[in-house]
């Protein structure tokens, strides 16, 4: 369960010096992993078994932007995705593509609600900014000024965190604590303001940036007790609602709506399949928004434009540049990649990157089966979001390589290169590879009987053979599926969509060295 992951190439550049987080990270010191898109060699699966039909998404008025899309969710094994492009304070498009559910064959429409993860902390974060606009909050002032019960492990610190810290990601908490929430430990905001003042601090509050889920928690209480109103409450009322953004909050909100999609995991066999959702009730603030491609189209809008919304004014103009000003900088990456892209630095809510040499304001979200990325080039004018139910693995590919190709699509440029084949090869990803495996694997006639040799001890590692199929106990139990004589495939569980191979390889000896992806992990000695 994660909001994102880490490792991402030069692409997304996130130097990891110090314990991590679900996001990407910035700073002048410690930056935890972030927003990662996934590695390993993968390819697309079959349309979803049982589904003999399905209702086709309309086209929508820009149909290379269509075939685009519908390439790409080829390429990358994508269910179903919803896309919102703006320029100019024009919308582009609002649409959906493929299926709400391989289960059902439901098609995606510009309604149809996706969960956005970490997207919503840009959504807290404008919240937070209008309690400034409105003399409510001073982003420079202590968070205990707005939450008597805040504190931190050290208590000496606890007076130094600052607003602009939380949003910033540069209050010292360590990152990496999730488990907290995912258990169900922390189930609400208060909870996890609790929970955040047991926690060791990683550096010395506005000193160096680590990415933390816990920041926001505690920022949407801070806007809980300066408002008097739910988090939840106040953004539907002063964000969502004059947006005429249709979103649900956490997961059981969003299955009570007609139209929403639902999350899905790989499975060797049987391709892209349905999965089970996951709460983020105890950090909402930092994730728990779910959204269509037809409400983030408005909300890109508001981003790009002077903090207005259909006469409505949501924010000052200073405050919406404030939130997309780097308030920590990466320290120096290596050489961009052959994508021209680079996160740099943190600013309120949202990455800063260089674009082939155009500076871009973006977030991705990633939550178990869904995944989406959200980007602003504010000096040309024009954004795009993405959203997708396939996880961190291929989600984060397909989102990835539509943001940066619709980019250079809008705004003309000519980079020399396909910018989808530069990133797949960053990202180590060889779609045609990917497809070839799992067809292998579902069109393979395995017989059991040459497997008995490949059970016992791999140094630590065992393999077994229970009810017809290979396990790997790691202490986990994998199940391999056979795609050729030792050759076996499983789905890379933290990297949805993408797969794993196992090789077997008997030695003259008697003993068999075990390969994950070409690496030797396990030596099973004869005797």
């Amino acid at each position: 369960m994660r909001l994102t992951g880490q490792r991402l190439l030069a692409l997304f550049v996130l130097v990891i010096v110090a314990a991590a987080g679900c996001s990407a990270s910035t700073s002048p010191q410690v930056i935890t992993a972030t927003p990662a898109v996934a590695t390993n060699a993968a390819a697309p699966a079959d349309t979803a078994p049982g589904v003999t039909s399905t209702t086709p998404t309309p086209a929508s008025a820009a149909p290379d932007i269509d075939a685009f899309m519908r390439d790409l969710m080829d390429m990358y094994d994508i269910p179903g995705a919803g896309l919102a492009l703006v320029q100019n304070g024009e919308v582009v498009v609002a649409h959906g593509y493929g299926m709400r559910s391989t289960g059902t064959g439901a098609p995606v429409t510009p309604d149809t609600l996706f969960a956005i993860g970490s997207v919503t902390k840009s959504f807290t974060a404008l919240d937070v900014m209008q309690l400034v606009d409105g003399g409510q909050v001073a982003l420079d002032a202590p968070v205990a000024s707005y939450i008597p019960a805040f504190a931190l492990s050290d208590p000496d610190t606890t007076q130094r965190v600052t607003v602009r810290d939380l949003l910033a990601q540069t209050s010292g908490l360590p990152g990496g604590d999730d488990a907290a929430w995912v258990s169900g430990q922390v189930s609400t905001l208060q909870e996890a303001v609790e929970y955040a003042a047991t926690l060791n601090l990683a550096a010395a509050p506005g000193s160096a940036h680590i990415y933390d889920n816990f920041n926001y928690a505690i920022a949407g209480y801070l806007v809980e007790q300066v408002s008097g109103q739910t988090w939840e409450a106040y953004t539907r009322e002063h964000v969502l609602t004059p947006l005429d953004v249709g979103a649900a909050f956490d997961i059981p909100a969003m299955q009570q709506a007609a139209d929403h999609a639902v999350p899905h995991s790989l499975d060797v066999l049987e391709g892209m399949q349905p999965a089970e959702f996951v709460s983020l009730s105890g950090i909402a603030p930092a994730g728990a928004l779910n959204a269509s491609a037809r409400g983030m189209a408005n909300y890109l809008l508001l981003q790009l434009g002077d903090g207005t919304f259909g006469g409505a004014t949501l924010l000052s103009p200073a405050l919406l540049d404030e939130m997309h000003a780097q308030q920590a900088a990466y320290p120096p990456q290596p050489p961009i990649g052959p994508t021209g892209f680079q996160t740099n630095g943190y600013a309120l809510g949202w990455f800063t990157a260089d674009f082939n040499g155009m500076q871009v304001v973006w977030h991705n979200g990633s939550i178990d089966g869904f995944y989406t990325i959200v980007m602003l080039v504010p000096a040309q004018n024009v954004g795009v979001a993405v959203l997708s139910n396939a996880g961190l693995g291929t989600g984060s590919l397909f989102t990835l390589a539509a943001s940066l190709g619709l980019l250079e699509q809008r705004l003309g440029i000519d980079a020399g290169r396909d910018v989808v084949a530069a990133l797949n090869v960053e990202a180590s990803f060889d779609p045609a590879d990917r497809r070839a495996r799992l067809d292998a694997a579902r069109s393979y006639e395995a017989n059991s009987d040459e497997w008995a040799a490949l059970v016992g001890d791999y140094g630590g590692l065992q393999v077994e053979i229970r009810e017809d199929t290979v396990y790997l106990m790691t202490p986990q139990s994998i199940a391999l599926t056979p795609y050729e004589a030792n050759g076996f495939l499983a789905a890379n569980r933290s990297r949805d969509g993408l797969i794993t191979t196992y090789s077997f390889v008997p030695g003259d000896d008697g003993s068999v060295a075990l390969y994950r992806d070409g690496t030797l992990i396990g030596q099973k000695v004869s005797g």
